[in-house]
């Protein structure tokens, strides 16, 4: 989960809140605009960026797909048996097998 917000909007509490103990410090409200001050100085995600980009790339393909048309899928399963035969004729003939 991401928090996106301007300083001082309260990110920080509602993680604490939401997380039901302090995992980021929180600093005093401002009087004027009972604003937070400006208090976390860094980030706490802890996913891998290559597994976010896994699941990006995986969104984008599904999006893809989502947009094709009948005609369009049966060509890309076309593509996909072409290059699945391919390979296992690659392997036979690394192995030795004819």
């Amino acid at each position: 989960m991401v928090l996106v917000g301007s300083s001082g909007a309260g990110k920080s509490t509602l993680t604490n809140t939401l997380a039901g103990r302090a995992l980021q410090d929180t600093g005093a409200v401002r009087e004027h605009d009972s604003r937070g001050k400006h208090t976390t100085t860094s980030a706490s995600s802890r996913c891998a960026a290559a597994d976010r980009l896994r699941n990006y790339h995986k969104l984008l393909r599904e999006a893809r797909r989502d947009s094709m048309t009948i005609l369009e899928r049966q060509q890309q399963l076309s593509i996909w048996k072409a290059r699945g035969k391919a390979g296992r004729a690659r392997l036979k003939m690394k192995m030795g097998e004819a």
